[in-house]
């Protein structure tokens, strides 16, 4: 038993010494790092554009009271509309407005209030002007009964929790946890399938395969190329990750505390069963063959299968109602993609996801030993394409 995961070790350690001192492993690498963190900076840009702070409203005022211009200057920095308020002498009030030097003029004459603009002013900084006129009014009145504005303002406060906001914050982080690990899934599965299969072909037509299957096994032989190659998209993956993760949380795009760290956990497991299963049904698929040319009628199907499986999870976010979400949750392998899916929208909790996780452990183990079995029967063959029926059945 040792010697045969001694094997293994080294046919996945040759595999990955193989690919990562190719020339498109570190161009793809540095694109991806590019795009990780080129893509939170812009990202960011577009947040923050979305979420750019209101314009600050210039106003002009003849006899306002401090208190008066305080009062306003705070209602309208709490409803979202800045004020910023410069007392001048009353013949230049309306002169500002004109010269566009200010938006609004307030002028108190004889106690009567008027505001002038060119423009018609927001409903904000309207309310905002009205408010805190009559709370300065207020505090003036009460301080002439001897009673204390701030004791007033304590006894009546209102406070407001808006617990939704932290609820659906943490709900989309959680999609979008799920639907990153179903971008990953996607490119390693279209990045290292057919590098699998295409492995396998190259191995098979240069004859190499049979100088190593003299001191391997046909199994060990699989299991280290796919346990290679996936290690060595694992590793691009992982870089890619921590630099959008890092570069995301630096410019305040993602907290960290906040992330369902249950909903990663969940996309892990299925990044890793979603793999093993398709890589050996690719590796499979490649020693049907003795060309590369050959290859696209046994490894279309299944890079055919892998998209429909994988779509089921954007299917799941876009339409979470369907009745059709709960038997995708059940079904290898579309329940690598829906059950982390699932979880993030709150449909599924993690004890539900043990069962649909066990049926896709489950199923990746038969799918493994099936594959290794075509694998076995077919890797020394050389000539037309053989049927799956004929490799299992070993011709």
């Amino acid at each position: 038993m040792t010697g045969g995961f001694t094997m293994i070790k080294l046919i996945t350690v040759r595999e990955i010494q193989a690919r990562v001192k190719t020339k498109a492993f570190v161009v793809s690498t540095a694109i991806m790092l590019l795009i990780a963190i080129g893509g939170s900076i812009v990202l960011s840009f577009v947040v923050d554009r979305d979420e750019d702070a209101p314009p600050l409203v210039s106003v002009v005022s003849s006899g306002l009271s401090t208190q008066q211009r305080d009062a306003i200057t705070a209602v309208g920095t709490q409803i979202g509309s800045p004020i910023h308020i410069v007392e001048v002498p009353a013949a230049e009030t309306k002169a500002r407005v004109d010269h566009g030097s200010a938006d609004a003029a307030i002028v108190v004459t004889d106690g009567a209030v008027s505001v002038y603009s060119e423009s018609d002013l927001s409903s904000q900084v309207q309310a905002a002007i009205r408010s805190g006129l009559t709370g300065a009014q207020v505090q003036t009145a009460l301080a002439d009964a001897r009673i204390d504005p701030a004791a007033v303002a304590a006894a009546s406060e209102v406070t407001v929790e808006r617990a939704s906001d932290s609820a659906d914050r943490e709900k989309y982080e959680r999609i979008a946890i799920a639907m990153i690990g179903l971008i990953l899934l996607t490119y390693t599965i279209m990045q290292a399938g057919p590098a699998v299969s295409t492995g396998v072909i190259e191995e098979k037509s240069s004859r190499i395969v049979e100088i190593l299957l003299a001191t391997v096994r046909p199994g060990q032989l699989m299991a280290g190329k796919i346990a290679g190659i996936g290690i060595v998209n694992l590793l691009q993956l992982v870089l890619f990750a921590v630099a959008g993760v890092i570069t995301a949380t630096a410019l305040g795009l993602l907290s960290l505390p906040t992330v369902a760290l249950s909903t990663a956990a969940v996309a892990v497991v299925g990044f890793i069963l979603g793999y093993l299963f398709f890589a050996a049904l690719f590796a499979a698929a490649g020693s049907l063959v003795s060309r590369v040319e050959d290859s696209a009628a046994t490894v279309t199907p299944i890079t055919m299968f892998a998209f429909i499986s994988i779509y089921s999870g954007l299917f799941v976010v876009l339409e979470p109602e369907s009745a059709l979400a709960p038997y995708l949750t059940w079904i290898p392998p579309f329940s690598v993609s829906t059950v982390p899916i699932r979880i993030a929208l709150g449909d599924l909790s993690m004890v539900d996801a043990i069962g649909p996780t066990a049926v896709m452990t489950v199923a990746t183990v038969g799918v493994i030993l099936v594959a290794a079995r075509v694998y076995r029967h077919s890797v020394l063959y050389s000539g037309a394409k053989l049927s799956w029926a004929k490799a299992l059945r070993g011709r």
